[in-house]
């Protein structure tokens, strides 16, 4: 008895996140790309905004392979929103880290994509606002914790050959 509730609770969430991640990536795709870059390009930043990573953290943190991120990164270079560095104790290791203008650029995304949150935010009744928030964090740490033991994540779970 218990499975099969699980079961169709199941369901519902898959539909109900299906329907969620598809309407967010519509309203990201329309705010972001209006700027010039590209959602992957926009997650990028949003990783760099506090201080720079290498290639492999940075890869590692949006769960893709050094080659992907790379590719990113240079078209965010050549747009002038990103730049390289070498460590000086490890030529291997590159580090990315954002330019003013790529700085500026990110705080004009993140405020725009704020304030359709706050849109939304306001078609819930301020008495479920606060639930809604508890949910959804309780959900990304259930789908970290899970991607942790089930998935092989680019960098992370693989060795280096």
């Amino acid at each position: 008895m218990e499975n099969k509730a699980l079961d169709e609770l199941a369901t519902e969430m898959y539909e109900i996140v299906h329907e969620l991640l598809k309407k967010y990536q519509f309203r990201d795709r329309n705010q972001i790309c209006c700027h010039d870059i590209t959602v992957s390009q926009c997650y990028v930043m949003s990783e760099l905004k506090t201080a720079p990573l290498s290639m492999r953290s940075l890869a590692n943190a949006l769960f893709l392979d050094i080659s992907t991120m790379s590719r990113v990164v240079d078209q965010l270079q050549k747009k002038g929103y990103a730049e390289r560095e070498q460590d000086p104790g490890d030529k291997r290791i590159i580090y990315v880290s954002l330019t003013e203008s790529g700085k500026k650029l990110l705080s004009e995304i993140e405020e725009n994509l704020i304030a359709s949150e706050k849109e939304i935010l306001q078609q819930i009744s301020p008495a479920a606002r606060h639930s809604v928030l508890f949910v959804l964090r309780e959900l990304e740490k259930s789908v970290a914790g899970w991607q942790h033991h089930c998935c092989v994540v680019p960098g992370k779970n693989q060795s280096i050959s």
